[in-house]
């Protein structure tokens, strides 16, 4: 199997460093920087602008605001009917299944453990023999997460690693 030079180049260059290039150059407000990395990735990923509260790819003050756009208004209904699922995010289900213990299988023959994805022994243990999904979200999708009118956002945890 054979891998392409940027697969390649990912594992040369030090991830630290990799992942504050692109940073900067997804947080950078200079015009033909922004517009440059923002029309090259909608173009490659096919992004549909129709369904973004701001069409104009040039409108956007960074790569980071084009990424996290807004929809328009009634672009994502959602479906009321009580026995529905709803995603929070657009995306697709790469995953799913019981959680048996502690592991959390993954794509690959990878699992993962409860308390390492949540990084809270405590906070995971209510989780553990539960089920779950992953939604992948491919770099074409909307990228917020949203969740129930009802619901009220506690606490984020920051969980370093790969």
């Amino acid at each position: 199997m054979s891998t392409s030079p940027f697969i390649i180049f990912q594992h040369i260059v030090p991830q630290r460093g990799l992942s504050h290039l692109v940073g900067a150059l997804a947080a950078s407000r200079i015009g033909f920087v922004k517009n440059a990395f923002i029309k090259t990735f909608a173009n490659h990923y096919n992004i549909d602008m129709s369904l973004a509260a701001e069409e104009n790819l040039t409108a956007y003050e960074s790569f980071n605001d084009f990424f996290t756009r807004s929809l328009k208004d009634g672009a994502r209904a959602i479906d009321a009917a009580p026995n529905s699922v709803v995603s929070p995010a657009d995306g697709a289900i790469s995953q799913l299944g019981k959680i048996v213990g502690d592991d959390v299988f993954q794509a690959k023959g990878q699992s993962f453990s409860v308390d390492k994805l949540i990084g809270d022994a405590v906070l995971a243990a209510p989780f553990k023999n539960g089920e779950f999904a992953t939604v992948y979200l491919s770099p074409r999708d909307y990228h917020r997460v949203h969740m129930p009118f009802a619901g009220r956002l506690t606490d984020t945890l920051y969980i370093p690693g790969e």
